[in-house]
């Protein structure tokens, strides 16, 4: 079941279809082998803009805006990359970025990792907390990502943010005042402390495998 999540001023659910667009997203973004972490940092920045922005934009449709992979105005017949568009011609544009954009906007739900899949189901249930990372932030409503290449200007533009894998993320400025809460059917997600759930479901499965390996050998 989805969990819901509440912002300041509305609430939502993740649709399955909003999933695939996130799972799509984040494929763009940091290709098929990023880290749990990574994943859940993206999941939730995206889900910060949508109930702590003045928008009405659903879960993938805020991906679909922000994450330029799956964004439809970078295609080929998008507004920036057709004949005559503001990038025509460059590097932004060029065959092979085309195509990885066609590819991936795409993808089907099966295609995606397994553990991708995983995660993603989780967060759309409640259960995938923020990186612990973010409860050291003194800004941890993060809502933005950018590259954190040494060319980035983005670390001294935002020094309360952190880098995540090859990218900087951090809280953008005049966010809605509150936080995202959630209610789900299991424990309430609180996003200001290390997650505990798959570390919890980790231990419960080793003593299950103890048992189990216990009772066939007979002692």
């Amino acid at each position: 079941m989805a969990a819901t999540f509440y912002g300041p001023r509305r609430k939502l659910q993740v649709s399955d279809d909003d999933l695939l667009w996130a799972g799509r997203g984040l494929v763009g973004e940091e290709g098929e082998g990023q880290s749990r972490d990574t994943a859940a940092a993206m999941l939730w920045a995206l889900l910060h803009r949508c109930l702590l922005m003045p928008n009405e934009l659903d879960y993938g449709a805020m991906w679909r805006a922000f994450s330029q992979p799956i964004n439809s105005r970078w295609r080929r017949d998008g507004d920036f990359c057709r004949p005559g568009g503001k990038y025509f011609g460059s590097q932004f544009c060029s065959e092979a970025k085309l195509a990885r954009r066609e590819r991936i906007s795409q993808i089907a739900w099966e295609e995606l990792p397994i553990s991708l899949r995983v995660w993603l189901k989780e967060f759309q249930a409640g259960q995938l907390a923020p990186p612990d990372a973010w409860a050291s932030l003194s800004r941890p409503r993060v809502s933005n990502w950018g590259s954190a290449t040494v060319l980035s200007s983005l670390p001294a533009k935002y020094p309360w943010g952190y880098r995540q894998a090859d990218e900087w993320m951090f809280e953008d400025k005049g966010l809605l005042a509150g936080a995202v809460s959630v209610d789900t059917d299991y424990a309430p997600v609180d996003i200001a402390k290390p997650s505990v759930v798959p570390k919890v479901l980790a231990v419960l499965f080793f003593i299950a495998s103890v048992i189990a390996a216990w009772k066939i050998s007979g002692r």
